[in-house]
């Protein structure tokens, strides 16, 4: 996905256990946040999105601001989309965390 923009947060918690090879950081972000460039495939989205989970990701956010929508991933959860109106919400990572998506858009 080298046209996607990504974003990461660690909280201290999991930023007190990382190790560094190669210059990156060796523990899964909470949540992933990847925004998504026009020239996105969406197997190199399912690809990306599987790579998270497999280390350990509970919760990504797709933002497409193509279509102005957010798609949420939870661990073994299916997909909820959400569109302009709604709001991402940073669960059990982020708690009170509460982002409306006109913000998003702006």
């Amino acid at each position: 996905m080298e046209d996607a923009l990504s974003a990461l947060f660690l909280s201290r918690e999991r930023e007190a256990g990382r190790k560094r090879r190669d210059g990156f950081v060796e523990v899964a972000s909470q949540p992933v946040v990847e925004i998504l460039s026009p020239t996105e495939r969406p197997d190199a989205v399912r690809r990306k999105l599987g790579e998270h989970f497999a280390v350990g990701v509970r919760l990504a956010w797709v933002i497409d601001p193509a279509t102005r929508t957010a798609h949420v991933h939870s661990a073994g959860a299916e997909p909820r989309s959400l569109a302009v109106g709604d709001s991402l919400a940073g669960e059990d990572m982020l708690p009170g965390f509460v982002l409306p998506l006109d913000e998003v858009f702006e």
